[in-house]
């Protein structure tokens, strides 16, 4: 394990059991009621309280990078520490509310309407409680907000990605995968998609296939 995985993981362990700490008090005394365990049941816009601890990991741990290796149960927050941020998107979330759906579906639009649907379809075992197709849109625009602007790849393998601002989208046709890359989205985040990688590619966005 190189140093920098090392650090990686010492940040995320550090980071997972402050977060436990924090959300599970230890228990009071039998006299007194517990108190309620405060946790964020699918991702926070902005948390004052989580911002103020994952400042004080990044400054007791010296952290110079940070590994977002699912935001579930955390605050966007996560995102916005100015420090090199790595982020992997788990099942298309959050920028989808439900888990393992099939995104290869070309007979589904994945728009508002289809999120509303997808939510109230949602059985009493889904993942999140929250079954509002509003703060689900909310969240997923503040994750594409908090991600454009950054010098961060966005890959993906969901039909139609380019849409929602990803540069590289991986497509499978007869049996092959095919790489469909948007430039301009690429610029916008100070990014260069080497000539190598172009080549094979189709282009979408500005200059490309709409």
């Amino acid at each position: 394990m190189d140093a920098f995985a090392a650090r990686a993981g010492a940040v995320v362990v550090t980071l997972l059991a402050a977060a436990v700490a924090s959300a599970n008090p230890p228990a009071a005394a039998p006299s007194a009621p517990a108190p309620a365990a405060t946790c964020t049941p699918d991702t926070a816009l902005a948390d004052a309280a989580y911002r103020e601890l994952l400042a004080e990991i990044i400054d007791a741990y010296c952290v110079d990078a940070i590994v977002v290796s699912s935001l579930i149960g955390h605050s966007l927050d996560a995102l916005a520490t100015r420090l090199p941020t790595y982020a992997v998107i788990h099942d298309h979330y959050p920028l989808w509310p439900t888990l393992h759906r099939d995104f290869g579906d070309a007979r589904l639009a994945f728009d508002d309407a289809q999120r509303a649907r997808d939510l109230a379809a949602a059985g009493a075992d889904s993942e999140f409680a929250n079954r509002d197709p509003k703060h689900w849109r909310a969240i997923r625009d503040a994750t594409v907000a908090a991600l454009r602007g950054r010098s961060v790849l966005t890959v993906t393998d969901v039909a139609g990605g380019e849409r929602d601002g990803a540069m590289i989208v991986l497509v499978t046709e007869n049996n092959r995968v095919r790489m469909r890359i948007n430039p301009a989205a690429a610029k916008a985040s100070r990014l260069t998609i080497s000539s190598k990688l172009l080549r094979p590619a189709e282009i979408v966005g500005a200059g490309g296939a709409p």
